[in-house]
């Protein structure tokens, strides 16, 4: 189990990276063209990816946590609800720790966070996407088979691990989804009042 665990961490190093690149991608475009990345887009390149490697990091800690509440019995388990525990613990400091240092350097009204915002949430929303199309039909698979098919047999426990990762995935995929389409329309938002700017006003 543990190492299951740290594998699947492990491998969300590959799509971190890619949303670390594409942030700093998006802070290099909207940096000044003649100094090139400022230390202030690296900053928030920095803080968004790491917030996000929290959440996920977090994800992983509750999943195990509900894995373990869902089994037929939950002795024998220290070492997984210990694992949990470190992970939902750190996952929350070190987010919460972000989530503060991005809002003490954040400028209002720069372009830098606001562009690198949209590209982490879009990221966000893929990796949870993906995750769960993968999640949901397992679980629902397993469920029905448990309770239709194995139950009268009782050859095999509650498939809590599949249950555990589709209850967590889910809502995530649905709340990035919400946050997605509320930033597409604070975007549209301000295009359409700065729109409505400039034409009331030609000089600007």
């Amino acid at each position: 189990m543990l190492y299951s665990i740290f594998g699947g961490l492990f491998g969300l190093i590959i799509p971190l990276l890619l949303i670390g690149g594409a942030v700093y991608l998006v802070a290099r475009s909207r940096g000044n063209h003649h100094e090139g990345v400022t230390v202030y887009d690296a900053l928030a390149a920095y803080f968004y990816t790491i917030i996000g490697a929290s959440m996920i990091t977090t994800a992983v800690g509750v999943i195990l946590f509900i894995d373990v509440a869902l089994k037929e019995s939950s002795s024998g388990y220290a070492d997984e609800i210990a694992l949990a525990s470190v992970l939902v613990g750190t996952g929350l400091v070190v987010g919460l720790l972000h989530v503060l240092g991005k809002v003490t350097v954040q400028r209002r009204g720069n372009k830098t966070f606001a562009g690198v915002r949209r590209v982490h949430l879009f990221s966000m929303l893929g990796i949870a996407s993906l995750a769960g199309l993968i999640s949901l039909p397992l679980a629902i698979h397993s469920v029905v088979s448990h309770y239709v098919v194995e139950h009268l047999s009782y050859h095999h426990g509650f498939p809590s691990t599949e249950a555990a990762i589709a209850i967590v995935v889910v809502p995530l995929w649905g709340y990035y989804l919400y946050r997605v389409i509320r930033e597409t329309a604070r975007k549209r938002n301000g295009e359409d009042s700065s729109a409505s700017e400039a034409a009331a006003s030609p000089t600007k």
